[in-house]
C-alpha cells in the first residue's frame, strides 16, 4: 500500500477533549499541534504555509474570536487551508460569514470521523 505524505496540522479548539480526540485521530499519520486559544494559533502560524491545514473551531469565544482567527490566518497566508469544525448549524450567521474563507466545514461530533479523509 502506498503511504500518504505526512501533513502538518494545527488544531484550534478550546475544548481539551475535542482537541485531544482530533489529535488522536490524526497524529499517527500526521504532525499535529494543538492550540487551545486563538492567540496561540495566530502566534503558531508564524510564516506562510506554516501548516498544511488548520482545523479551527469557528465558535471560539476569544478574544480573538474564531472569525477573527480565521481572518488573521488568511492575512498571514491567503492560501491557508482552514477547515471549520463546529457544533453550530451550517446556516448559522457565524458559519455563513466564515464559509467563503474556509477550505471545508465539518460538524462536531459526527464530522470528526471525516477529518482524516479530508486530509488525504
Amino acid at each position: 500500500a502506498r503511504r500518504l505524505p505526512r501533513r502538518s496540522i494545527l488544531i484550534v479548539d478550546p475544548d481539551a477533549a475535542s482537541r485531544a480526540l482530533v489529535e488522536a485521530v490524526l497524529k499517527g499519520d500526521h504532525w499535529v499541534r494543538g492550540a487551545p486559544t486563538g492567540q496561540e494559533a495566530i502566534d503558531a502560524y508564524d510564516a506562510p504555509r506554516a501548516f498544511d491545514y488548520v482545523i479551527l473551531d469557528v465558535a471560539l469565544m476569544g478574544p480573538p474570536s474564531g472569525a477573527e482567527v480565521l481572518l488573521a490566518l488568511r492575512k498571514k497566508d491567503p492560501k491557508a487551508r482552514i477547515i471549520l469544525l463546529t457544533q453550530l448549524a451550517s446556516d448559522s450567521e457565524l458559519v455563513r460569514k466564515c464559509m467563503p474563507q474556509a477550505y471545508a466545514l465539518l460538524r462536531k461530533p459526527e464530522g470528526l470521523k471525516d477529518v482524516r479523509d479530508l486530509l488525504t
